[in-house]
């Protein structure tokens, strides 16, 4: 007696919905996503109007407040995802794999950065020679003050905005409207699935992007720095809630594909016994 491998059928409804239709993210995926972003629109709504504004402060825009550690810990779960999806040998395209580990450095740096790599969970004091040039006097490079800031700071958050609106937003949707226009077969659609998510990214990216976009509109109309609620809301911690939404939306994107490639190895047709 010897094996042979069982072949799944692609038209058949259960193989569809399991798995030969990689990008699609599972429901409680889309109903996470909704939650978090409900608890922080909560947050931003309602702590500016039962918080002193020492309080609110603390609360939402000092380090150890509720944006900043959410970014650390969305940005180590990525961290954390991405790597595994780079260290499952045979498991995917080499290609595929060297763009997650680099996605994971890219992770890991940002999320050292925002946690000034642990000064103020451990409390350290960072060096002199560094903090005189730190705009914030922390233990990071994206706050130095230098002609090359644009390399650790603005040239990174370019980056990971565009990323925001092209991979979390824009892809998933055109690739939704072009699977279903052009009728992609199943065994077409699983070398998109190594780097294109689902849906579920898609709101965490749109609202990355335009996160600063109410701040900017505060400032035209003369509001900017002024002690009121639509400034604390809109204007004061949008640069935060950017970074933190831009942190979760790389968080989406890669728990969207992990969770895919996890599903389509369980669903691989295993071998069965057959006689001579």
């Amino acid at each position: 007696m010897n094996t042979t491998t069982a072949q799944a059928d692609p038209t058949a409804p259960e193989t569809r919905s399991a798995y030969v239709q990689p990008i699609v993210d599972p429901p409680w995926l889309r109903r996470a996503v909704w939650l978090v972003l409900a608890f922080f629109a909560v947050v931003l709504l309602v702590s500016p109007a039962v918080l002193s504004r020492e309080n609110w402060e603390q609360f939402v825009r000092r380090e150890l407040g509720v944006m900043e550690l959410s970014t650390v810990v969305f940005l180590a779960v990525a961290c954390f995802l991405s790597a595994r999806l780079a260290l499952r040998r045979a498991k995917g395209p080499t290609l595929a794999r060297l763009y997650f580990g680099c996605f994971a450095l890219g992770c890991f740096y940002f999320a050292g950065e925002e946690a000034s790599w642990g000064q103020h969970v451990i409390g350290f004091t960072p060096p002199e020679s560094i903090a005189e040039g730190n705009a914030q006097r922390e233990f990071n490079i994206h706050n130095i003050d230098s002609p090359i800031q644009y390399l650790f700071n603005e040239g990174p958050r370019f980056v990971a905005v565009s990323f925001c609106f092209f991979l979390g937003g824009v892809i998933p949707l055109w690739w939704r409207h072009h699977a279903r226009e052009q009728k992609i077969t199943p065994a077409r659609a699983v070398p998109w699935s190594y780097w294109v998510p689902g849906l579920a990214v898609v709101p965490c990216g749109i609202f990355a992007t335009l996160a600063t976009v109410p701040r900017k509109l505060l400032e035209r109309m003369g509001y900017e720095h002024a002690d009121n609620w639509a400034w604390l809301v809109f204007g004061d911690p949008s640069g935060e809630f950017k970074e933190t939404l831009i942190a979760m939306t790389l968080l989406v994107y890669v728990a969207s594909i992990f969770l895919m490639q996890r599903r389509r190895t369980r669903a691989q047709p295993a071998a069965v016994p057959s006689a001579d």
